[in-house]
C-alpha cells in the first residue's frame, strides 16, 4: 500500500474537494496525512483526517483571509501584505521536507497554491500531483481571456482582450520569478512557465467541459474528473431548524469561509427578501449575528454554520460568491444561481456560470436590494436557468471525481510516471457513458 502527503492551505474551499480522495484512499488502505496549519486541525478531525504537527506555515494566508472578511478588497491585502502565498516560502519548503524525510510519502498531492509542497517534493524526489479546486488559469491554454475578472470569452479576440491578457502576463511575471528563484535556490531545474503552479505528473481539476471553457490544448497530464464532494466531511450533520422551512422556495445564500464579511450584501439579500414568496437562509460569518437578521422579514434565516449539501438537496436556487465548492455543489442538484463573485477565481466561476446559462452575475459590492430581488425572481421564475443546471448536472453524475481521482493517485504511486489521458484533446474523465449512449434512457 502507498502513502499520501496532502500539502493544502488553511481554507475549506481548498480542503472540501481533497477529503473525499482522502476517504477512498484510505478505503483502500493506504496511508494518509495532511500538511497544513494547525488553524484546519478541528476541520480534518470532523472529517475523520490526520493533520501532521508541527508545520504552521500559512500564517500571511490567515491574515490575509481575516482582512478580507473584514472587509478589505484583495487588492488592498495585497498592497498591505504582498502575496499571502508567496510569503516566508523558503520556510515553509523547509517544514514541509522534513515532514516529507519523517513521514516518507509515495507521492505527495499539493494545492495550485501551495506551493511549499511542491517544491519540497521535487526537491525529495518524491512525485507530486495538483490539486486544483480552482478553474484553471488561462495561461494552461490558448485563446483564452486573461484570469481573473471573469471575461467573456470572446472577448479573447478582441483588442481590449489581447491588451488585457498583455498585462496579465505582467502581473504574473512577480510570482513566476519568485518561484523560479526558489527554484534555483533547491537546485531544480528550469520548468516551463506554464507548470510552475501545476504537475506535469498529474493534476486533478474538479469540473467538467459541461461547465468549463472548452480546452482541447490542455497538457494530457491534466484530468478533468468532476465535482470531488464527500458526503461525510464534517458538515453533514450540523444542527438546523428543519421545522422553519415550511414548504416555500428555498433560496440559499453563502459567501464562503472567506468573503463572508460583508454585510451590506447580507442586508440587500434580507431586504430584498422582503414580502417575496421564497424563504431565505444565509449562512453569515462568525461576526455577525444568527437567528432573525434585524430589522429583516420573517422569511429569513441567518446561521453561522449550515449543512449546505442537505439544504441544497431542498433548494430552488442559490446566491452565491461563486466559489468553486458551492457552485458546483448547487449545480450538482440542479440549483440555478445568481453570482456574486467577491474575489479569487470567482470572476472566473461567475461567468462560467452566465456561459452554461444556469444564471445572472451581479456585482457583490454594488447591487442594491430591488436589483437583487429582480435577479433572485428571474431565476427562480425562468425555466432556462433550471433546465441548464439540470443539463450540467447531469454531466456531473457521469463522474466519479473521488473514485476516477483515487484511481490516478494510485497509478501515479505505483507508476512513478507521468499519468497522462488515453485521449489528450478531452480532457474530462468520466465513469459512465452519457444518457442513452449505452442504451438506457
Amino acid at each position: 500500500m502507498a502513502r499520501f502527503l496532502f500539502g493544502i492551505p488553511p481554507f475549506w474551499g481548498h480542503l472540501a474537494p481533497t477529503i473525499a480522495l482522502a476517504q477512498r484512499l484510505r478505503e483502500r488502505g493506504h496511508a494518509v496525512a495532511y500538511a497544513s496549519h494547525p488553524a484546519v486541525g478541528a476541520s480534518l478531525a470532523r472529517a475523520g483526517q490526520e493533520l501532521l504537527p508541527g508545520f504552521g506555515w500559512g500564517d500571511r494566508m490567515l491574515e490575509g483571509a481575516e482582512l478580507l472578511a473584514g472587509g478589505l478588497r484583495e487588492h488592498q491585502v495585497l498592497r498591505r501584505l504582498g502575496n499571502p502565498y508567496l510569503h516566508g516560502l523558503p520556510e515553509g519548503i523547509a517544514g514541509f521536507r522534513r515532514l516529507a524525510r519523517e513521514w516518507r510519502p509515495d507521492v505527495v498531492f499539493h494545492d495550485i497554491i501551495f506551493h511549499a509542497a511542491a517544491l519540497a517534493a521535487e526537491a525529495e524526489g518524491v512525485p507530486f500531483a495538483t490539486s486544483c479546486p480552482v478553474v484553471l488559469p488561462h495561461w494552461l491554454s490558448r485563446g483564452l481571456p486573461v484570469y481573473g475578472p471573469g471575461l467573456p470569452r470572446a472577448s479573447a479576440r478582441t483588442v481590449g482582450g489581447l491588451l488585457a491578457r498583455g498585462v496579465g502576463r505582467l502581473v504574473r511575471s512577480f510570482p513566476a520569478r519568485t518561484l523560479g528563484r526558489q527554484r534555483r535556490s533547491l537546485g531544480l531545474p528550469r520548468r516551463p512557465e506554464p507548470f510552475l503552479d501545476v504537475s506535469e505528473w498529474l493534476t486533478l481539476a474538479y469540473t467538467t467541459e459541461a461547465f468549463e471553457y472548452p480546452r482541447p490544448d490542455l497538457h494530457p497530464a491534466i484530468h478533468l474528473i468532476g465535482p470531488s464532494v464527500a458526503a461525510a466531511r464534517g458538515d453533514h450533520d450540523l444542527p438546523f431548524p428543519w421545522d422553519w422551512l415550511d414548504g416555500s422556495p428555498l433560496v440559499c445564500l453563502s459567501l464562503g469561509t472567506v468573503f463572508h464579511g460583508h454585510r451590506p450584501f447580507y442586508d440587500a439579500a434580507a431586504k430584498a427578501s422582503e414580502g417575496q414568496p421564497w424563504q431565505l437562509v444565509m449562512k453569515v460569518g462568525p461576526r455577525l449575528p444568527a437567528g432573525a437578521w434585524p430589522g429583516g422579514p420573517p422569511n429569513v434565516l441567518a446561521v453561522h454554520e449550515q449543512p449546505q449539501l442537505a439544504l441544497l438537496k431542498r433548494a430552488s436556487a442559490m446566491v452565491s460568491h461563486a466559489g468553486d465548492n458551492s457552485v458546483h455543489e448547487a449545480l450538482a442538484e440542479g440549483v440555478p444561481l445568481v453570482v456574486a463573485p467577491a474575489g479569487a477565481d470567482q470572476g472566473e466561476v461567475a461567468q462560467r456560470v452566465v456561459a452554461c446559462g444556469a444564471g445572472l452575475r451581479v456585482d457583490l459590492y454594488r447591487i442594491g436590494p430591488m436589483e437583487l430581488r429582480r435577479c433572485i425572481q428571474e431565476v427562480l421564475g425562468s425555466e432556462s436557468y433550471r433546465e441548464a443546471a439540470a443539463r450540467v448536472a447531469a454531466d456531473f453524475r457521469r463522474c466519479d471525481g473521488p473514485g476516477i481521482g483515487t484511481d490516478l493517485l494510485e497509478r501515479l504511486a505505483l507508476t512513478r510516471q507521468p499519468v497522462l489521458r488515453p485521449e489528450p484533446g478531452v480532457p474530462t474523465r468520466y465513469a459512465r457513458p452519457a444518457a442513452g449512449a449505452d442504451g438506457s434512457d
